[in-house]
């Protein structure tokens, strides 16, 4: 499938605010800001390499960390 239908599928406006669990090197991360749509998306891995290649492409912020130990809205 193609990347860009991807991320439109999605379905966010601008203004809103994402987080990307699993980000890698922040493919999804960096095109949702490339397109203007969220001026703050976080991305978020356990991999540390992944996170290595995020931050020297200039994708910031990234955090090391697991999606299981976000407290989101809810509880869940």
């Amino acid at each position: 499938m193609n990347p860009e239908v991807i991320v439109e599928s999605f379905g966010l406006e601008p203004g809103m605010k994402a987080a990307d669990f699993g980000c890698g090197a922040g493919y999804f991360t960096q095109r949702w800001r490339e397109r203007g749509r969220i001026p703050m998306a976080i991305g978020l891995d356990v991999s540390l390499d992944g996170l290595r290649l995020a931050k020297a492409r200039g994708l910031l912020p990234a955090a090391a960390g697991s999606a299981t130990a976000v407290p989101l809205a809810g509880g869940r």
